[in-house]
């Protein structure tokens, strides 16, 4: 396109197409929206279909109230200033922006690969392609790179809410779908049988997974706080109240205090565990009994699954246990608001993972 006045070429720029009929389809509506003046509704159709510097130029030319073009740095610079400022009043932990920002750092590689730089450019396609990238550079033999994937979606999906509140975009362009109850998906706790076989093999495991000391003390722990991996890992003594019989404890994640009872199966484990140790406040509850060192994430996450296959409980992971938690304590106290403090979380998001699990379950037995 050259828009010409006189011998001053007005706007020049690609139409963004190699087929001359679109093109020029385009170019009437353009002459229609000039025609009608900045207000025209018509603007607002050409912004998608048009190439962003080209759109710009032509808008600005217009006189038309444009939202103020944003760079994706620009965009990232202001957000995680928005997530610290939420760190330092205790709404965020560092934890959670160390999360996002690997995310955002994968997704930073790929825009600049492409040679993408404003955030009007980051389009459904753009994030279509984006996906085969990371999955293409994160998938192993023994990974599919899935809950990675998953995971950055999120963060980016918050990424462009933040944008369109902020007018720095009209539309999020990153579509996470918001999973239903499901007897097989979503919120997957443990059943009464797979209970059993886990508390048996736990119990009474071999010393090549659980060494010869605190044999079931990881099994009881995650069963009974429903804790997160970075919280059921690092939990210190100092935070386990005996003489409460309460674990007194803030979550990592999002700073939230949980104050946890501690029930009659795992207070002897304890404090047993506290005798043969004699630990610091501030050393970790639980010790990797392979090694006699704190676990790290991944071996929290592949212990679990170890005991799961050993006990022949399918897709074990540690999560599950955190469901479990919830969906038992729901089952006992009906009380979702004492639930959501228990799980240091919100009643929002504890109606809309596990309520609907537990009213089934109640259907079932009724």
């Amino acid at each position: 396109m050259d828009f010409s006045l006189g011998r001053v070429h007005v706007v020049r720029g690609s139409l963004g197409t190699r087929d001359k009929g679109a093109a020029h389809r385009y170019l009437q509506r353009i002459d229609i929206a000039l025609a009608d003046g900045p207000r025209s509704s018509v603007w607002s159709e050409l912004r998608p279909v048009l190439p962003p510097r080209t759109f710009h130029r032509l808008v600005e030319y217009a006189g038309v109230p444009e939202k103020r073009i944003a760079t994706w740095r620009e965009l990232r610079e202001r957000f995680e200033s928005h997530k610290n400022q939420q760190v330092r009043m205790g709404q965020r932990s560092t934890e959670t922006i160390r999360s996002y920002q690997c995310s955002l750092n994968s997704f930073e590689s790929y825009i600049d690969e492409q040679g993408i730089t404003f955030v009007s450019e980051i389009t459904k396609a753009v994030l279509s392609h984006f996906q085969e990238w990371l999955l293409s550079r994160i998938r192993r033999a023994n990974a599919t790179g899935g809950a990675t994937l998953e995971l950055a979606l999120v963060h980016l999906h918050h990424v462009f809410q933040f944008a369109i509140e902020n007018e720095l975009t009209d539309k999020n362009p990153v579509q996470v779908l918001r999973r239903k109850f499901n007897a097989g998906q979503g919120a997957q706790p443990f059943s009464r049988d797979e209970l059993g076989r886990l508390k048996a093999r736990a119990r009474n495991g071999p010393p090549s997974l659980f060494g010869s000391t605190s044999l079931w003390l990881p099994y009881l722990l995650a069963r009974w706080t429903g804790f997160r991996n970075w919280d059921a890992i690092t939990l210190p003594w100092d935070h386990v109240l005996f003489e409460r019989k309460e674990i007194d404890h803030v979550c990592h994640k999002n700073n939230k205090r949980v104050i946890i009872p501690i029930g009659k199966e795992l207070l002897p484990v304890l404090e047993a565990e506290r005798q043969r140790r004699r630990p610091r406040g501030c050393d970790p509850v639980l010790l990797n009994p392979k090694t006699g060192r704190p676990f790290s994430n991944r071996q929290w996450y592949e212990f679990v699954v170890r005991l799961g296959e050993m006990a022949g409980v399918e897709h074990a992971h540690p999560y599950r246990f955190r469901d479990t938690f919830a969906v038992d304590m729901l089952m006992r106290f009906n009380n979702v608001f004492y639930v959501a403090q228990l799980l240091g979380d919100t009643v929002a998001v504890v109606t809309q993972h596990y309520l609907a699990y537990v009213e089934e379950l109640r259907e079932r037995t009724s």
